[in-house]
């Protein structure tokens, strides 16, 4: 559903089951439920979930978005990328976020959300781990743990699609 959700409908309904019963809100949640064998009866809580989700006030570093994801300028689901693996010459300034050692080839994947807010670009992975605790430090001993090799792939990736081309670009045109 996130792959596919006009988050311009989610901010503009203001409840879950409005947002739901619009014609293409319940063509999305059918079809999704029906292509993962979701059980039909459930997609009222599912749709909740979702709205609920989308338009939760968040607050990251600067980022404060009152009305939650839904609220955000322009965005790209599922926006690909491919990019030759960074090499020393190549100078780019995210180019040092990936500090591990690889060989020549080729980088390719999907950021689940890319948007812009005030100019700045954000990128949004979903997540639906199950953790023990979902207080900030447990939160983010998982995350470093887990994912920080995918969050330098994909800064590099944003980088790259912006045209980055040196730190004070990468402090004014990325958000996170």
């Amino acid at each position: 559903v996130l792959e596919a959700i006009d988050m311009a409908a989610v901010a503009s309904t203001p409840t879950p089951e409005e947002w739901a019963r619009t014609p293409a809100a319940a063509a999305l949640l059918d079809r999704c439920a029906a292509r993962a064998g979701f059980p039909a009866d459930r997609i009222p809580a599912a749709a909740r979930m979702l709205h609920g989700s989308l338009r939760c006030p968040v607050r990251l570093g600067d980022l404060a978005l009152e009305r939650g994801f839904s609220s955000v300028g322009r965005s790209i689901a599922e926006m690909e990328f491919l990019y030759p693996i960074p090499e020393a010459w190549h100078g780019s300034p995210a180019a040092g976020a990936i500090a591990h050692s690889v060989g020549r080839g080729m980088v390719r994947g999907f950021v689940d959300l890319a948007f812009e807010h005030l100019g700045r670009t954000y990128i949004l992975d979903w997540k639906s781990d199950v953790l023990p605790s979902w207080d900030a430090a447990e939160v983010e001993r998982h995350v470093a743990a887990n994912y920080s090799i995918q969050a330098a792939v994909y800064t590099l990736a944003l980088a790259r699609m912006l045209g980055v081309g040196s730190a004070s670009d990468v402090a004014g045109r990325m958000g996170g």
